[in-house]
């Protein structure tokens, strides 16, 4: 006995999924919507025994699920419950998506096309929106990633972004109207711009990944030896111009050469000694900031040209003498009366707007995105705060993390103490990040070895990478472009820790691995149109 006919079942199992990726770059509460859906239809489809016996047969989802008694197991050492049953509780559609896709009628291509474009749907208006915010930001974007993308964590974005781009080929390719193929190409121009506007050193570094791996592929998989040769003079131009861009761009902007004070002008235009600070790391542009300062000017000079108190903050809340100082110094102005007078208008309000660098607004996303990231770097080597900064800041959680784990590497410290563990070694480690900002681990990987130990880790792997080998599922371009996706972005963020990224890898994991037999190939069946 039936609720619904079979059909009826069907179109409420696609239209779950469809649910799911429609609003991964969306909503949170549409997503456990569309999970909600897909679940209670699985319940009340007839023929558990039958889903019991797909299971039994199925060992690629048995190895899977591998992870759910590791998670269980994790609560063996815990003593916050509460913390970890939420963790379990937001874990659970890891699980619950890959069971009722890998015991459910195959998907066939045209249904997995529709599911595919719901996604896709999904990001475009995230990313039509964040631009729309990006416009109405005036300072650095970088600032302001909350707020330009207020419905998914911004990293998650970038990532569901650059997945978009790997399935669009795809689509393109199973479509048969023009102006169908126009808009998917469209739609994949115009992501590959906001990634650009977008700034996400994640996106970019992963975008980076999947063409040299696409090079790769078309390396091995021609037989025609011009296309072969071709395809890696490409690949090698591509790499060297991309690590020879990358060193140049260092080298100018981080290796300025020792300063000499004898070197150095004593005195400005108006004859007012000038401050110079030849032991200061302080860089910007490959110029020093601290030197060519003259207080007097500098003072004098800013009231008339801004209404902002020299010594009180920017709009971004950080020190104007600070941000004024860097920004004449990237200019390769003197921090005087004459540099003042040289900034136009337009400099004026960037500074006052909290950008100390017009190459932030002025640049094209890569550029901008590297440089802040050497800057970071370059600035913590040297003994900055990592506050306010994610790359140090991403650092001093992994210098945590691994502090903690070396007490507790076989086993982990449980499933909901993970937290309460970090903030005591935090503590321990007189670690110069401020309370707001002791945050989690922000790397998958290390998360579940501080979860459950090194033997946790090597199920889970074993769980991840064992069933597309046993279901000789590699040799798919979307499962395997999805994968490389998904474990590089795991190194940057805790991917499986939030409902949003959960989702994400459990339901194309799910799609492409256990939701279909034959699904090896990039082309789909025509014939199915």
């Amino acid at each position: 006995m039936t609720l619904f006919p079979n059909h009826t079942h069907r179109i409420i199992h696609i239209t779950g999924l469809g649910l799911i990726a429609l609003f991964i770059p969306l909503s949170v509460f549409m997503i456990s919507v569309g999970v909600f859906t897909l679940i209670i239809n699985w319940v009340i489809t007839p023929s558990l025994y039958e889903k019991w016996q797909q299971l039994k047969q199925n060992r690629s989802l048995q190895i899977y699920l591998i992870i759910l008694p590791v998670y269980l197991v994790g609560l063996i050492k815990t003593q916050n419950f509460n913390t970890a049953f939420a963790k379990l509780q937001i874990g659970l559609p890891l699980f619950l998506i890959p069971l009722a896709i890998g015991t459910s009628p195959n998907l066939n291509k045209i249904e997995i096309r529709k599911i595919l474009i719901a996604f896709i749907t999904g990001c475009f208006a995230s990313s039509i929106y964040s631009f729309y915010k990006i416009l109405t930001i005036h300072g650095n974007i970088l600032e302001h990633m909350n707020e330009i993308s207020p419905f998914i964590f911004h990293i998650r974005l970038a990532i569901c972004v650059v997945t978009s781009l790997v399935f669009l080929p795809w689509i393109y390719k199973s479509l048969k109207g023009k102006t169908a193929k126009i808009v998917i190409a469209f739609i994949g121009l115009w992501f590959l711009i906001f990634l650009l506007i977008f700034q996400s050193l994640t996106g970019l570094v992963i975008l980076f990944f999947i063409i040299l791996i696409f090079i790769i592929i078309q390396i091995f998989k021609t037989k025609d030896i011009l296309i072969k040769w071709g395809a890696i003079v490409l690949g090698i131009t591509f790499i060297l111009t991309v690590v020879s861009g990358t060193f140049k761009f260092y080298l100018y902007n981080f290796s300025p050469r020792p300063l000499k004070t004898a070197q150095l002008e004593k005195l400005t235009l108006h004859g007012h000694p000038y401050f110079h600070d030849t032991t200061s790391y302080w860089i910007e542009n490959g110029r020093f900031v601290n030197t060519y300062i003259c207080n007097y000017e500098l003072n004098k000079e800013w009231a008339i040209r801004s209404k902002f108190n020299i010594n009180g903050n920017d709009k971004e809340g950080n020190k104007l003498y600070y941000t004024l100082t860097r920004y004449l110094t990237s200019k390769d102005f003197t921090k005087d009366s004459a540099g003042i007078w040289q900034l136009s208008d337009n400099d004026i309000a960037n500074i006052e707007n909290g950008i100390s660098n017009p190459l932030y607004i002025n640049s094209n996303g890569i550029k901008a995105r590297t440089y802040r990231a050497m800057w970071e770097i370059y600035h913590y080597k040297h003994g900055s705060s990592p506050e306010g900064y994610s790359i140090p800041q991403r650092i001093e959680y992994h210098k945590t993390a691994f502090h903690l784990i070396k007490n507790n590497l076989w086993f982990g410290v449980g499933i909901g103490d993970e937290q309460d563990e970090l903030d005591a070694q935090f503590k321990k480690d007189h670690s110069q990040l401020p309370e707001p900002l002791k945050l989690n681990v922000h790397n998958q990987f290390l998360t579940y070895t501080l979860e459950f130990g090194i033997m946790g880790l090597i199920f889970i792997i074993l769980a991840i990478f064992a069933p597309p080998a046993i279901s000789k599922k590699y040799n798919s371009y979307l499962f395997s472009t999805f994968l490389i996706i998904s474990i590089l972005s795991m190194f940057s963020i805790d991917l499986l820790e939030k409902h949003a990224g959960i989702s994400f890898f459990s339901l194309f994991y799910s799609i492409f691995l256990f939701g279909n037999t034959d699904f090896s190939d990039i082309s789909p069946e025509r014939n199915q149109d």
